[in-house]
């Protein structure tokens, strides 16, 4: 009898306990510019968490560059709840994303319910750096195509950037 309460006790105690996880995810993000919009390659561009800082001067600490041979590849961490025995990845991932040859008065935000495998189609909306920024509405989401893979708990993104033309004036 002693031995049954404690199986269910500790059954209890695995099937309730949860606790946060740190998953590394990593991008590889190439660009798309058929009109040249960007002008000469390479291009600067960051991955950063904008909880911690969102601004300018924040997402210079982890820029890295991509070019049509050379795509951009950085890592993200983010923290999730999981319970004891989960080690799926996370069920969304949110990350900023900074382009300054696009728009440097601010960032895109990517974020994405990833799907095993699966190419999806996704906007990547604009956040300016100021509070308040009128212009922010005339600047142009940027379209992306993502695949992603679940590996190691985490997830690897093959992230591209369809940069669209210029607006006519």
């Amino acid at each position: 009898m002693q031995a049954r309460l404690l199986c269910i006790a500790f059954a209890q105690l695995l099937l309730s306990g949860c606790g946060t996880g740190v998953f590394t995810h990593r991008f590889e993000i190439a660009v798309s510019d058929p009109s040249g919009r960007l002008g000469a390659a390479p291009f600067e561009i960051s991955l950063f968490d904008r909880t911690m800082g969102a601004s300018e001067e924040w997402a210079r600490k982890t820029m890295g560059t991509v070019a049509p041979a050379a795509p951009f590849m950085g890592e993200y961490q983010s923290v999730e709840t999981k319970l004891m025995l989960d080690s799926s990845p996370a069920q969304r991932v949110v990350v900023s994303l900074w382009l300054p040859a696009y728009e440097k008065a601010g960032y895109f935000i990517f974020s994405l319910e990833p799907a095993d495998g699966a190419e999806q189609q996704m906007t990547l909306p604009f956040a300016p750096w100021a509070d308040s920024y009128p212009e922010g509405g005339k600047v142009a989401p940027i379209p992306a195509r993502v695949r992603s893979e679940a590996r190691d708990s985490a997830w690897v993104f093959h992230v591209t950037l369809d940069i669209p033309p210029p607006a006519q004036p």
